[in-house]
């Protein structure tokens, strides 16, 4: 019952019909939903992924609590662990509209202030696996011995199909606590089902699964005693008793605590039978000890030491755990090698290349040396050339069953050279490269090592603090954690460092401390009497060892780049070089773990915080002030001009801030930005990376600040990103200030002033369009003075300042060109305030001559704007016109923003309300509603809206209240 590896294929967990009950298949549910190995829900049409992490977690909260109502703040409390989103409940409501997509027929609602799945407990693989566990002890209780061989098949089956780690991608302290929970209950499965195969006789299927499950739970006494069992029924006692011993010591050293009854009793019972424990002196066992403190990992070790059976195939096991140095590869290598050493009797090897101690690497022909002599090879009959060594070496191990461990192996030409050819023999290898062609050519099975969990973090914390200290104050240890990323090694130091001071009263202080000392606080990460695990020295070493100085260069640099992530393009201008040449460095630091794939984004990458942190400290030693800065503007510029090939085919109105762009040239072919959806694609995908150089634009006073805010907006507007947008307009609007231009700043400062609005700061908004009408008069350009009087005059009249209203627009006509179709959007506001004087018509007057203005433009969103405006104020005094109006522009014929278009939806079931067609009401609030679920703007006053005509209609809202 091996655990494969991988994520493996997407099985849904095996219901009680298939493990051998009475049901029908007729009952089963219409959907399931799948929590361990992924999280999914499979539907008559296959399965389909829960989609973003965060909604992964809502899902699996709700089927956790099998058809019980979860409060709303269990969820939030699920979804972020400390500091909470201002729009919490928003994004929330977000996540349950997409799983609502995604279920179906399934019923999720809203009940009172939190959400019901209606879904059974068989539909959820994660409570069938609970109940599974309760089923199968009642019949080892009360089950006859073929009762527990049919259950102990389907638990076998049950646990071949769960073949990984549950809650995958699931974040934050919900989902490492409930990881922790199923990984419990995963081993107490296994302990049944080897308790049901021991108790019905059959003790030779258990043995293999049983080390694996004591790999993962070194200090679960309960399967200790289940494989001391398995081994005495085998008659296989002196394993027994070393098993016995090996647990002895696990609980005493990490516990402090002596065996349990049951385990004393098995041993009192072996040794009477005259068996001790002993090895033969002819086998090598050249493991070093554990490292002390050896925290978590569990699954992955259950999963290597499967990897490592020697019966599996043809050729001997070969894996390879590769990642960047101190994220600890060598403890999790020795915590494997030593559950496995069992199953090499004759012998364990193990070798340290130093591939990354300058000065002090070892050779392979020393390797060889070193491991004939140790199999029994007298020096003089050692031959010299490593040729012939590698063949001496095969030979000894063609009749034995030996594990080799080569750790911090350079090359995959250099471990080559130590391979044994019997297939009963195992290698482990360790590096900082990946090693690709042990995989391609020897059928290695290759292992990334990732930094440590959360939880796993906390654990080890709590190892070298004393649990006391972290647990007083875990906000602080958590963010300990991440600043060293959860580096195992990174961990270790602070750690020790740490216990200098009164942690349990400084923790936080200790945190603050390292904060403000910012990038050189890496220095301090270093033991005054071990160079050798100083986080620097690790990585530095890993930096000498790149090819050439190009390589070098980049690892440098990166450490200045202003994004988050990086692809050919960033890199080819980081560097100024062809994108080929960028695609060849990346590949050869993504090689040496220096960058690492980005999951679900073929061709970009992104730096690990502390290896960025060491190429600053590296950038700033050797890079001058200039070549750093010059790098960054090259990135700056190039994503100002993709911001501008993107916004071009967003196709939106031109606007006073369009001629200010930067020149796209070819970045809309390189990136190819085609439609309105590659281009929304590419925005969704930047995101991170374009608010990260526009801070960095106003760290250097640079345009590009204002160029990449303006090319962006479209898309943070149309995407309910109001905070995000505000932020990048007040660094644009500042380096705009800077550098004295004011025709840019002016309308920014217009921007702003509806994001204020977006984001619900009325009298801000108001306050700032006041202050960018007044810039727009002392800059003295006519464009701007109308654009921003018109967007004055709006809010004025949507806070019934009516007066100030028609002032503002009636400033921005008296220097506008009355024929100039943009000025339509000064007389829609004088609209609105004829009809809230109540002088309707005047006011059908006035929209007249605004849709007239409109038309001319013969673009569709001045038409679509115009029209549904009008319609709005129609709706008290010509509801039939309103319909009438709106019909030509919803017909879907122009590509328009989804929020704008659900504003007229609005409208246009209030109008259709009013004139007694309530079935196209219901439809069009409805689809309003989609959106505004879609878009988070719940919380609006068209939502609002929409859903008073759905109650009117006794429809209904399809989520009611935030």
């Amino acid at each position: 019952m091996q655990q494969p590896s991988g994520a493996g294929p997407a099985v849904p967990f095996p219901t009680t019909a298939a493990a051998g009950s009475d049901d029908d298949s007729e009952n089963a549910h219409p959907v399931e939903v799948l929590l361990l190995n992924q999280v999914a829900v499979v539907t008559p049409d296959g399965v389909v992924p829960a989609g973003p992490p965060r909604r992964g977690t809502v899902l699996a909260v709700l089927a956790l609590a099998a058809g019980s109502v979860v409060p709303q703040h269990t969820l939030v409390d699920a979804l972020w662990d400390a500091e909470l989103p201002g729009n919490a409940a928003a994004n929330l409501q977000t996540y349950v509209w997409g799983l609502r997509k995604i279920l179906g027929a399934v019923h999720l609602e809203r009940v009172g202030d939190g959400y019901r799945l209606d879904l059974p407990r068989a539909a959820c693989d994660a409570l069938r696996a609970e109940d599974a566990l309760g089923d199968a002890r009642a019949v080892l209780r009360n089950g006859r011995r073929e009762q527990r061989l049919a259950t102990a098949g389907s638990l076998h089956a049950l646990l071949e199909h769960w073949n990984g780690r549950a809650l995958p991608g699931i974040p934050g302290s919900w989902g490492d606590q409930t990881r922790e929970r199923l990984d419990r209950l995963r081993t107490e499965l296994v302990g049944v089902w080897a308790e049901l195969l021991l108790s019905a006789g059959q003790p030779e299927q258990v043995v293999r699964p049983l080390r694996q499950a004591t790999a993962a739970a070194p200090l679960d006494e309960d399967l200790g005693v289940l494989l001391v069992r398995a081994l005495r029924d085998l008659g296989r006692h002196q394993d027994a008793l070393e098993e016995y011993e090996r647990i002895r010591s696990a609980l005493e050293t990490e516990l402090s605590v002596p065996p349990g009854p049951a385990l004393r009793s098995l041993h009192r019972e072996l040794r009477a039978a005259g068996h001790r424990p002993s090895r033969s002196t002819s086998s090598p066992a050249q493991l070093p000890p554990l490292p002390d403190g050896f925290v978590g990992r569990s699954a992955e070790v259950a999963e290597l030491v499967a990897r490592l059976d020697p019966d599996r195939g043809p050729g001997p096991a070969i894996v390879v755990l590769d990642g960047p140095g101190g994220i600890g590869k060598s403890a999790l290598g020795l915590r494997v090698a030593h559950a496995v050493a069992a199953d090499y009797p004759d012998g364990q090897l193990f070798a340290g290349l130093r591939a990354h101690h300058p000065g002090h690497e070892l050779q392979p022909a020393d390797v060889l040396q070193g491991f004939v002599q140790a199999l029994g090879v007298r020096p003089e009959q050692v031959p010299a050339g490593e040729e012939q060594l590698s063949a001496l070496l095969r030979s000894l191990l063609a009749a034995r069953r030996v594990l080799i461990v080569l750790d911090d192996v350079p090359s995959a030409q250099v471990a080559r050279q130590i391979l044994p050819g019997s297939p009963h023999c195992a290698v482990l290898i360790t590096s900082r490269a990946r090693l690709q062609g042990l995989v391609l050519a020897e059928g290695a099975h290759r292992h990334a090592v990732r930094p440590l969990p959360a939880g796993e973090s906390l654990e080890l914390l709590r190892r070298h603090l004393g649990p006391a200290a972290v647990d007083a104050d875990p906000r602080s240890a958590l963010l300990l954690a991440e600043l060293c990323e959860h580096w195992p090694l990174a961990l270790r130091i602070v750690g020790e460092l740490a216990i200098a001071h009164d942690v349990q009263s400084s923790l936080r202080a200790i945190t603050a401390e390292i904060q403000a000392i910012g990038d050189d606080w890496m220095e301090g990460l270093r033991l005054d009497d071990d160079d050798t695990t100083a986080m620097s020295e690790v990585l530095s070493w890993s930096l000498t060892r790149l090819p050439d100085d190009e390589c070098r260069r980049l690892y440098r640099l990166l450490g200045s780049c202003p994004t988050v992530t990086v692809d050919v393009n960033i890199v080819a201008a980081l560097l100024d070089v062809s994108r080929a040449r960028a695609g060849q460095l990346i590949l050869t630091l993504a090689s040496r773990h220096l960058l690492e794939p980005v999951a679900g984004r073929p061709g970009w990458y992104v730096v690990h915080d502390l290896i960025r942190m060491h190429a600053r400290v590296q950038s700033r030693a050797i890079e001058s002030p200039q070549v750093r800065d010059a790098a960054v503007l090259r990135v700056l510029e190039w994503y100002a001009a993709c911001v501008a090939a993107a916004r071009a085919c967003l196709q939106l109105p031109a606007s006073p801030l369009t001629g200010v762009l930067a020149a796209p040239g070819d970045a809309g072919e390189r990136l190819g930005l085609t439609s309105r959806e590659t281009a929304t694609e590419w925005f969704a995908a930047s995101r991170d990376n374009l608010l990260a150089t526009v801070r960095t634009a106003g760290e250097l006073t640079h345009p590009s600040a204002w160029q990449i805010t303006i090319g962006m907006a479209g898309y943070l507007m149309e995407h309910h990103d109001p905070r995000a947008h505000a932020l990048t307009h007040e660094t644009a609007i500042e380096v705009s200030r800077s550098l004295g231009r004011p025709g840019v700043s002016t309308p920014l400062l217009n921007n702003l002033s509806f994001l204020h609005e977006r984001l619900g700061n009325a009298d801000t908004a108001i306050e700032m369009a006041r202050q960018s009408v007044e810039a727009a008069f002392e800059n003295a350009e006519p464009g701007l003075i109308a654009h921003t009087c018109g967007r004055l005059a709006w809010l004025a009249l949507n806070a019934g300042l009516l007066g100030e209203a028609a002032q503002a627009a009636q400033r921005g006509l008296a220097v506008a060109d009355p024929e100039d179709w943009r000025t339509y959007g000064l007389h829609l506001p004088l609209v609105g305030v004829l009809f809230r004087q109540g002088r309707p018509d005047e006011g059908w007057q006035h929209a007249q001559r605004t849709l007239e203005l409109a038309r001319r433009s013969e673009l569709g969103w001045p038409v679509f704007h115009a029209t549904s405006e009008v319609a709005r104020n129609l709706l008290d005094h010509r509801p039939h016109d309103s319909l009438e109006m709106l019909a030509p522009v919803l017909s879907g014929s122009v590509d328009l923003p989804p929020l704008h278009v659900a504003t007229a939806r609005v409208t246009q079931a209030m109008a259709a309300l009013r004139t007694g067609d309530h079935e196209l009401a219901e439809f069009a609030a409805r689809t309003a509603m989609t959106v505004f679920e879609e878009t988070g703007t719940r919380r609006s006053d068209d939502a609002s809206r929409a859903a008073e005509v759905l109650a009117e209609l006794g429809a209904g809202a399809p989520v009611t209240g935030t």
